[in-house]
């Protein structure tokens, strides 16, 4: 049985060739980068020769649901091959933090789900202080306004205090009444409960819309689907990543000040890596890989 890394990607296409390659050893690799980086002819046909499927398909923005597609996209591709078991979804940016023999091991004949998972309706975003049912309630299309830009951080608080005022209610308007869930896009996940929420999507046109207008839908997609499934009793809360997360400005870059924590925590991957700025901890990391 083989188990398969889903990476999603937007630079340094050589970084991520590497990280593809070395994970290759152990797993089937399947790659997405965003339409707005040039991936040359040369890079592709790199990326085909070490038999590692690589595409680029959709045209990735912040806190849109172009986020989920791309993730579905490499989901149902790594779904056509039987031999996978196991999928594991991680970004361009990260580095394994343990031995990849041990990562294997450790999901071989599991069947669990594990991903980190709260309630939206106690939850208030870290950066935002924002209840993040808000950004599932109300309507939002990132892919058309850029979130990150001042006219889209402006329009994102004035469209939830309108929508507020005004009564908006996306649930009502979809018939959705299930609890909603929010946690991190990065998880680990068994066959079955995989091909579960790829046709729950696929064959639920309005749920599929709730996560199409929301913001941030990466990050409560899979939490919701699976927290309302036959499947929650599998759902491990922990998705064995070390990412940093700083106020406002997303994950930190890793260095070798976060070394002692990995080598001796109950982490399978390290994010975020620049091939620079952490070009040490990333040496180091693989010295403890044999």
């Amino acid at each position: 049985m083989s188990q398969a890394i889903l990476i999603l990607a937007h630079k340094d296409a050589d970084f991520v060739y590497r990280l593809s390659k070395f994970l290759k050893q152990k797993f089937n690799v399947y790659v997405h980068f965003d339409t707005k980086f040039s991936l040359s002819r040369e890079t592709k046909e790199k990326f085909n020769e070490a038999n590692i499927f690589v595409c680029q398909e959709f045209n990735v923005h912040w806190a849109a649901f172009s986020i989920v597609e791309a993730e579905l996209f490499l989901m149902k591709e790594a779904l056509k091959n039987k031999d996978n078991t196991f999928f594991h979804l991680i970004s361009g940016q990260d580095f394994p933090a343990k031995d990849i023999n041990d990562i294997f091991e450790f999901y071989e004949n599991n069947t669990n789900i594990y991903m980190t998972y709260v309630l939206s309706k106690s939850y208030k975003n870290g950066s935002s202080y924002e209840r993040v049912l808000y950004w599932q309630k109300y309507y939002f299309d990132f892919d058309k306004l850029k979130r990150k830009s001042l006219y889209g951080k402006i329009y994102h608080r004035i469209s939830i205090l309108y929508q507020m005022l005004t009564g908006v209610n996306k649930f009502k308007d979809l018939g959705i009444k299930e609890d909603m869930y929010y946690g991190s896009n990065w998880i680990d996940i068994s066959r079955e409960p995989l091909e579960y929420m790829v046709n729950f999507l696929e064959n639920n046109k309005n749920w599929y819309m709730l996560f199409k207008t929301s913001a941030f839908s990466d990050e409560s997609v899979f939490q919701t689907i699976l927290c309302n499934s036959e499947y929650k009793d599998r759902i491990i809360n922990n998705n064995h990543r070390y990412i940093l997360h700083r106020h406002r400005n997303g994950p930190k870059i890793l260095n070798m000040e976060d070394y002692g924590k990995l080598k001796n925590g109950d982490y399978h991957f390290a994010r975020k890596v620049d091939e620079n700025i952490s070009k040490e901890l990333i040496v180091n990391l693989q010295k403890n890989f044999y």
